[in-house]
């Protein structure tokens, strides 16, 4: 038991004392993008594992030994890595995270795209007391109104 206390220990402090360092830093620093979509990274993951793994997919199960196994998590953590990245060079939300926000307000998207229509709103619409009611304004509209965090970052001010 005190041995397994002393590991824990041992793996969190060098952890902190290699996260004070420069280049520690810079490698911590290309997670940021996976951690801004965990619910996507892992469904991903888990996709990408199973139709590998198990039987309806290549079914590698009995071939994979630990030493492959854990090259294979790195290239599957690397693929997500990447598709993080150039994913939020489009969009301010991963695409499961903009489902669940679409269902957190029950606003029903009308469109396959998870961004809001290419037009800008003035700070006047937003602040005016008839341009707050959504009734006055198209479904998708004031979805994106309520949701501002999912339009295209080239559209955000």
């Amino acid at each position: 038991m005190v041995s397994w206390i002393g590991n824990v220990l041992f793996y969190v402090f060098a952890l902190i004392w290699l996260g004070s360092g420069a280049r520690f830093r810079g490698l911590l620093r290309s997670f940021i993008p996976v951690g801004q979509m965990p619910l996507t990274v892992y469904l991903m993951q888990s996709v990408i594992a199973t139709s590998i793994l198990y039987g309806y997919g290549l079914g590698l199960t009995d071939q994979v030994g630990p030493a492959e196994g854990i090259l294979l998590t790195v290239g599957i953590l690397a693929c997500c890595m990447i598709f993080s990245r150039v994913w939020f060079r489009f969009f301010a939300l991963g695409p499961m995270e903009w489902l669940w926000a679409l269902a957190a307000i029950d606003v029903r998207p009308r469109g396959s795209a998870p961004y809001c229509p290419q037009r800008t709103v003035s700070n006047e619409e937003f602040t005016s007391s008839d341009a707050n009611s959504d009734a006055n304004k198209p479904f998708f509209l004031a979805a994106c109104r309520r949701l501002r965090m999912l339009t295209p970052l080239s559209l955000q001010a």
